[in-house]
């Protein structure tokens, strides 16, 4: 892709690899080898968004001449799982699909969506450390081979007053965000789930059509929604995070000479944009505090609460030991 050299000689990479460069016109050259990745626009985030770019960015300025990468958008083709799919007909080499996506080919995925599963981010990976082999071991009978772990965001609540107790959702009407479980959190506990589009989130709670939310710091902030709310409670109940797939046998058939560049690539952008998903949570959670924002945070007990009342759902999962595993990773379950 010689257009990608003149980009960095032009001094615009950093834009490219965050998504502010668009490669819908870019062809791969001839004699490079074409690496597609799909993914679905509807069921995309910000998170998954960055990182895919980023990866085609360090695939198609580190790989010139030997490879590129293309981005194939197609709700049809690769939401709701579909991706993985995809993988094993051989119309794509890559694939991100989320957690939730997961769960409907290995079921052992399904505990990512429990409610008020993890603390935060490190008992994710603690969780994911402990399990790893066994939840990698589950897409060999798929034909796909796993190579990265991509983080997404933590839910937070925030209402129109405080959120301490489940009572405390009685009555509210809340937008439930894009977490697949939202609906059935909001329902069990007695209030009205509903679906708000971002961009009308803010107006939505200043007249009352929404008493509260379920979104992450970032949603929070760039919708200024936050901010006419009575403070936001870091409940971290809902976490969605990604797992970037290949194709098992396209792997296995590489070539060296693009083999081992994508060796070391993967996972650098893997640390990349898990380092970035972080820090923009985490800025994005200061703001909100620099704003005046209340965020008040779960006492244990509090949070025990709430795992009390999502008993019901906890025992949806069929293998236990996970959940015995999953004590072990968050201390405070």
């Amino acid at each position: 892709m010689k257009w990608t050299a003149k980009l960095a000689l032009a001094g615009v990479v950093t834009a490219y690899a965050l998504g502010q460069a668009s490669e819908a016109q870019a062809r791969c050259d001839r004699g490079e080898r074409v690496i597609r990745l799909g993914i679905s626009e509807q069921a995309n985030s910000p998170a998954r968004e960055r990182a895919v770019t980023s990866l085609r960015s360090a695939i198609n300025l580190e790989m010139q001449g030997r490879a590129c990468l293309e981005v194939i958008v197609d709700d049809s083709q690769f939401s709701a799982g579909l991706g993985v799919t995809a993988l094993q007909a051989g119309t794509i080499e890559l694939a991100v699909p989320s957690f939730t996506e997961l769960g409907e080919f290995a079921p052992d995925f399904q505990v990512f969506d429990l409610p008020f599963a993890f603390r935060n981010q490190r008992a994710v990976q603690r969780f994911s450390a402990l399990v790893g082999t066994r939840l990698s071991g589950q897409f060999e009978k798929f034909g796909v081979t796993p190579i990265g772990t991509w983080h997404g965001s933590f839910d937070q609540m925030s209402a129109k007053l405080p959120i301490y107790l489940p009572s405390d959702l009685a009555g509210l009407k809340m937008a439930k965000g894009s977490h697949p479980n939202a609906t059935s959190i909001i329902t069990s506990l007695d209030g009205v789930a509903q679906t708000v589009d971002a961009k009308d989130l803010a107006s939505f709670v200043k007249d009352g059509r929404v008493d509260g939310q379920f979104a992450s710091w970032r949603s929070l902030r760039d919708t200024r929604s936050g901010q006419t709310h009575d403070g936001v409670t870091e409940t971290n109940h809902a976490y969605q995070g990604y797992q970037l797939l290949v194709s098992k046998s396209w792997w296995d058939g590489l070539q060296l000479r693009i083999k081992g560049p994508l060796r070391q690539i993967f996972p650098r952008i893997t640390n990349q944009a898990n380092l970035d998903i972080e820090q923009r949570q985490t800025n994005a959670k200061r703001a909100l505090i620099n704003n005046g924002v209340a965020v008040r945070g779960l006492t244990r007990r509090q949070r025990q609460a709430w795992l009390d009342e999502m008993k019901p759902v906890w025992d949806r999962i069929e293998n236990r030991e996970l959940i015995d595993i999953l004590k072990i990773a968050d201390q405070s379950l």
